[in-house]
């Protein structure tokens, strides 16, 4: 798999994206960190990410290759299970998540934050802050983190108020967008698509839900669209490379023109 990151640009760019969150992370075989283990890290990067909060632990989850069958992973242990750690810059829209087989990177859209900073640089501070956790694993000694998995995720909040901008909803369902005479109301949606991609040896799964924006109760569209496919450490650049390149793509063609000159869409 081989993606030229100076292309990557080049997929779909918008002015105001809609996009509000964008996850890196990776799923690695279970380390045994300890609760010091945590405290430590945090330690070494507290000035970039100054809060924590304790979270429950995300269960283990591999995406089967395209074509073959899903399947279950069972871990015993006569430990407990570590809880999942958040490490948080809130004014910047940054956090760290971190549990013995997890280390994920989250973007945030803030009230009042800074904008999208574009792919790019979210990525660079992935990979800079998981070789900041990679050199700690080692420093302590532990075994060095095997990644099984990457993910990569991008949450879009999509305005529906007098133009639906989900293009594929209004072909197979144009009564979304109009209030049931039965009910004289709007439907609230959810809607679950799973695609194999077989450039990153996994899926391309993409969530619409109906929801309200908090302040304006304004009616939106969640599209939250996730590739998540086997990976190892050596390849992880060209990895996230190529699915971006899906999610951007698949993004673009599930919603409308209309929706893409109101976003700025540049190319």
């Amino acid at each position: 798999m081989v993606v030229d990151p100076n292309a990557l640009d080049d997929i779909v760019s918008f002015e105001r994206p809609p996009v509000v969150e964008v996850v890196c992370g990776v799923q690695f075989g279970p380390l045994p960190l300890q609760t010091a283990h945590f405290g430590k890290f945090w330690c070494e990067v507290r000035e970039d990410f100054p809060v924590t909060r304790d979270m429950p632990p995300l269960s283990p989850l591999l995406e089967p290759a395209p074509g073959a069958p899903p399947s279950s992973t069972v871990l015993w242990s006569t430990l407990p299970e570590l809880r999942r750690v958040f490490l948080v810059n809130s004014d910047r829209g940054r956090l760290l998540q971190l549990q013995a087989d997890r280390f994920h990177f989250n973007w945030q859209k803030v009230p009042d934050g800074e904008d999208y900073p574009r792919y790019r640089e979210v990525a660079a501070q992935f990979q800079h802050n998981w070789a900041r956790f990679v050199d700690f694993v080692r420093s302590e000694p532990l075994p060095d983190p095997q990644v099984v998995q990457a993910e990569l995720t991008y949450v879009n909040v999509l305005s529906i108020e007098g133009d639906w901008s989900v293009r594929a909803l209004m072909a197979y369902y144009p009564w979304l967008s109009h209030a049931n005479p039965a009910v004289a109301a709007q439907p609230e949606v959810e809607l679950a698509l799973h695609y194999e991609v077989p450039e990153i040896t996994g899926r391309l799964h993409v969530n619409i839900r109906s929801g309200r924006r908090p302040q304006s109760n304004e009616r939106v569209v969640v599209m939250e669209l996730t590739t998540r496919g086997r990976a190892t450490g050596s390849d992880l650049e060209a990895w996230f490379g190529e699915a971006r390149s899906k999610i951007v793509r698949s993004f673009t063609g599930l919603t409308s023109p209309e929706a893409h000159e109101r976003w700025g869409r540049t190319q």
